[in-house]
Order: structure tokens, then C-alpha cells, then sequence
């Protein structure tokens, strides 16, 4: 599928749900060097010390070098801050990965239950002993 030219390319519309055990933000289509700061944007914003956050990449369709670049600087903060990055990858972002070999840097699940039930297992406070 041939990709539409810039001026007829739609704006990035990730959606945002607060679960009681993490946030999940859910993004499909293209992830392009167009879309590169409002995606970093919208990643840190929902990243916090102590929680995790479920990226589910699950129906993006193609992710260029600037979608990788603000995945992984998102990965990079969240670690900086003490929260988790959770993704579940669809192929076209496990071929980028495994293209630029980078997936190591990321949080890898199947599927979204997956990450949210990795999240729910951070998320828990910590036991004094």
C-alpha cells in the first residue's frame, strides 16, 4: 500500500485510558518523522515515577527512524524517571526493531493483557519487612 503524501497525511491520534493498574495508550496507523515530537510528547507526559505505562503498537503500520527515535528517547525517560514503558509491537514495528536491532532497549509483550498484567505486578507498593 503506497503511503499518502504529506498533505494528505492525518495528524497522530493516540487514545489514553487510566486503568487502576497502569496507563494504557493505544496508537495505530503511521508513525513518521512527522508525528515524531507530538508522540514523544504525548509518551512522556503519561510517564510516571513509580507506574508503568502500556504502549500498544499492536495496529500502527509502519514506524520510520523518527518514530523510532521518540520510542526509544520515551524508553530512555521513563528509565530516567523510575517508570515503566510496556510495548506490545506490531510487525511493522518488530521489523523496525529488529532492523536497527534496538529492541533490547524496550519492554517487549505479545499482547496488551500481557504488558497491562506486567504493569499491575509494578505498579504494586512495595512490602516492609
Amino acid at each position: 500500500m503506497p503511503r499518502q503524501p504529506p498533505d494528505q497525511e492525518s495528524a497522530l491520534t493516540p487514545e489514553c485510558l487510566a486503568t487502576p493498574e497502569c496507563t494504557v495508550i493505544t496508537v495505530a496507523g503511521e508513525i513518521d518523522i512527522a508525528a515524531k515530537e507530538q508522540f514523544f510528547s504525548v509518551l512522556s507526559e503519561n510517564l510516571a515515577p513509580g507506574e508503568a505505562l502500556v504502549l500498544d503498537l499492536a495496529e500502527v503500520t509502519f514506524l520510520d527512524s523518527g518514530g523510532l527515535w521518540a520510542l526509544l528517547k520515551a524508553a530512555k525517560h521513563a528509565t530516567a524517571t523510575g517508570a515503566e514503558m510496556l510495548v506490545v509491537a506490531s510487525p511493522a514495528v518488530s521489523r523496525t526493531l529488529a532492523l536497527t536491532q534496538t529492541s533490547h532497549f524496550l519492554a517487549l509483550h505479545h499482547d496488551r493483557a500481557s504488558a497491562v498484567q506486567a504493569g499491575a505486578v509494578h505498579d504494586r507498593p512495595q512490602q516492609d519487612e
